[in-house]
């Protein structure tokens, strides 16, 4: 109940989550420490996966057919992130395969920055998924607008996907 995970047995890719051994671990020990928020473990052959309440998820161990969603095929033999997933509500790990069950969340709405200055924009872009891009600056005769957000793509009122960015321009 507190989220930690103990391991033990064959540890030649790394799949238990410590380090990696070619000898066996014989007694469980403690890879992945209390409060880690991990509500759910699947095991394949050589890799495991960890659904975390927050719905990302960790992998570990052999990756030889990039199982471990890092991007990459050379094991690893702690916890990292799968690139890309969030909102997963199951896993499970296959052989030389991993699955995860993902629950779509509703689109953010770009909310209008205009009038804003680039750290309050920034500050509300964040507030609902997405991310300042690009930024970039012209120049503001009337000195009306200097550091503040005059135009924004995707416009205000676009549904975008989490993560996005959000290019400004500021006066």
């Amino acid at each position: 109940t507190d989220g930690s995970v103990w391991a033990w047995g064959d540890d030649s890719a790394g799949q238990l989550g410590d380090a990696r051994s070619s000898t066996p671990v014989t007694r469980p020990v403690n890879t992945i420490g209390a409060g880690s928020g991990i509500s759910q473990l699947s095991a394949g052959d050589f890799h495991m996966l960890a659904l975390k309440s927050n719905g990302t998820v960790l992998a570990w161990g052999d990756n030889g057919y990039g199982q471990l969603g890092n991007g990459g095929t050379a094991p690893v033999t702690g916890p990292v992130q799968v690139t890309g997933l969030a909102n997963a509500t199951q896993v499970a790990a296959g052989g030389e395969f991993s699955l995860a069950v993902h629950v779509p969340v509703p689109l953010p709405i770009v909310p209008d920055l205009t009038g804003d200055t680039t750290a309050r924009a920034a500050q509300a872009l964040q507030g609902v998924g997405l991310v300042l891009g690009t930024v970039r600056s012209v120049v503001d005769h009337s000195c009306s607008n200097i550091g503040t957000v005059i135009s924004q793509n995707p416009v205000a009122g676009s549904r975008v996907s989490l993560g996005s960015a959000v290019s400004i321009t500021i006066g």
